[in-house]
């Protein structure tokens, strides 16, 4: 409905119009037309927030260790391999799809920072297999301090530290957690197994 102001202009719409003030001038324009959003659209937004959530849980963990650390699409590249791991769970309707039931094993390996990758930096591989459905082995090969880390110019020591998070499927919460930091100095020679 359409209103007369203190200026005697018209405001509002009248029919299939709508009138209002550009530059003190009263204009008049048709009604634009409805955006009908399709069904798939909105069935892939729903999709797209579910997976950025399961994602945001995962990224809470870690920010406050990771920090700045990381290159600018990491999260976009996070948010692509959680996508993919929950949409190759097809026996799950949409709505049942979350972290908990997907195969994260494209996950094993990804770099939050591709301008300095982890291999790079450590050139003994670490290995993480699960045993059974509530163990987990990581395994950290025999490694020297001066020759199989790769320091930047100005470091001269390092700590590698392992966390291992346990989740229970509706919180969005880790209900225990296991850290272990290993630390090494680049000028002292050391041969680290664990």
């Amino acid at each position: 409905m359409a209103i007369i102001d203190n200026k005697g202009n018209i405001r509002g719409k009248v029919g299939p119009t709508i009138t209002r003030i550009v530059r003190g001038k009263n204009i008049m324009q048709t009604t634009p037309s409805q955006h009908k959003k399709h069904e798939n659209t909105l069935k892939q937004a729903k999709a797209f927030g579910g997976i950025s959530k399961s994602a945001k849980k995962v990224r809470d963990v870690i920010q406050p260790f990771l920090g700045q650390r990381h290159d600018p699409y990491m999260y976009n590249r996070f948010n692509s391999i959680i996508a993919n791991a929950l949409k190759k769970n097809t026996t799950l309707s949409d709505e049942d799809k979350t972290v908990n039931k997907a195969d994260m094993s494209e996950l094993s390996g990804f770099d939050f920072n591709i301008d300095s990758p982890f291999r790079d930096s450590l050139l003994a591989p670490i290995q993480c297999e699960m045993i059974d459905d509530i163990h987990l082995e990581i395994t950290v090969p025999s490694f020297s301090t001066m020759s199989d880390v790769l320091y930047p110019p100005t470091v001269n020591s390092s700590k590698l530290r392992l966390m291992v998070y346990e989740y229970r499927e509706l919180t969005d919460k880790p209900i225990s957690h296991v850290v272990y930091t290993l630390d090494f100095d680049k000028n002292q020679e050391q041969t680290k197994q664990q």
